[in-house]
């Protein structure tokens, strides 16, 4: 192969996502999606929340966390409420991510 991927491919319901994106406030629904579908929601908002000084997508596959302590304070209480950082970077390597010089 090519080495390691950058993220693990899957599929997105594109309208799930279309209709969540307007909720980010609904931290229930958010927690009810499996950590690949939140993540991607997650980036998926990044331009249109002002998020691409935090986290943004990088090329077609690959993704970068540029402030982690605002990923950590801002973000993850929306995205991924009860798990610490350390625990993100662990589900990342579980669901297939690689971290690629020292980011993600």
């Amino acid at each position: 192969g090519s080495g390691p991927r950058s993220v693990v491919a899957y599929h997105q319901d594109h309208s799930e996502h279309a209709s969540l994106l307007g909720a980010v406030e609904d931290r229930s629904r958010i927690a009810r999606l499996s950590f690949p579908v939140r993540l991607h929601l997650l980036l998926g908002s990044s331009i249109s929340e002002g998020w691409t000084n935090i986290i943004e997508w990088v090329g077609a596959t690959r993704f970068c966390i540029r402030d982690v302590k605002r990923f950590e304070t801002e973000i993850m209480p929306m995205f991924f409420d009860a798990i610490t950082y350390q625990g993100f970077q662990d589900l990342l390597t579980r669901w297939g991510f690689r971290s690629l010089n020292g980011g993600l």
